[in-house]
């Protein structure tokens, strides 16, 4: 993830629903057609599980600092990447969501494999 969201991890002409699946865009594509719904759904999910504020995720472009690290941290998550790596992750712009960003918030909802 990196540490100038705005320029580097952010589609600024791409409202939130955009930018979160486009790290991963074939799971919520098929023969080289978004689904729409699943498109809405995987947002949604992000929106509700890092708290990004938002009026309508269909409409709306990431302002203020911390909606955008959350939406930048939502597109790596849904990446499914094996390693995540964050620079400054707790450097937001006020100290409530600071307190409420743990790596356990950010977890992935993949079931952990048994060893």
């Amino acid at each position: 993830m990196p540490e100038e969201r705005r320029s580097q991890g952010l589609f600024t002409i791409l409202t939130i629903r955009g930018n979160i699946p486009v790290m991963n865009m074939k799971k919520i594509s098929r023969g080289g057609f978004i689904n729409g719904a699943r498109e809405r759904e995987v947002t949604l999910e992000y929106i509700d599980r890092l708290r990004i504020a938002t009026a309508a995720p269909k409409s709306s472009r990431p302002t203020i600092g911390g909606n955008q690290q959350k939406v930048v941290l939502s597109k790596c998550l849904f990446a499914d990447a094996d390693l995540l790596m964050l620079d400054e992750p707790r450097a937001v712009s006020t100290s409530a969501p600071r307190a409420r960003f743990t790596p356990s918030s950010a977890s992935s909802p993949r079931k952990a494999s048994p060893s």
